[in-house]
């Protein structure tokens, strides 16, 4: 594992707010990801924009349909999220 320069990831998280890692390919992202969510103490919540479910439900703009997805969790990790058409709005009605 190496260190990286925006570690320790939390430092960064801020209550309603979202959080974008991004990054070319194949440098740690994931990892990174998967690192900080072993350790944290927050209740999370962890989905892939390669998942269709989840591809649907998040670019659906459907504010029930994704706040029913992220009800009582404090945290929503999406990997790939940019996989996952008009993310920008799903994301939004999380965050508002």
């Amino acid at each position: 594992m190496f260190p990286r320069a925006y570690e320790p990831i939390e430092t960064h998280l801020q209550p309603n707010k979202a959080l974008v890692i991004y990054g070319p390919r194949r440098v740690g992202k994931t990892t990174l990801l998967q690192t900080f969510l072993k350790q944290t103490h927050l209740k999370y919540k962890l989905d892939s924009g390669d998942n269709i479910r989840t591809r649907q439900i998040l670019s659906s703009q459907d504010f029930g349909q994704i706040l029913a997805c992220v009800e009582g969790y404090e945290l929503l990790a999406v990997d790939d999220a940019q996989n996952i058409p008009n993310i920008g709005i799903g994301l939004k009605i999380i965050v508002d």
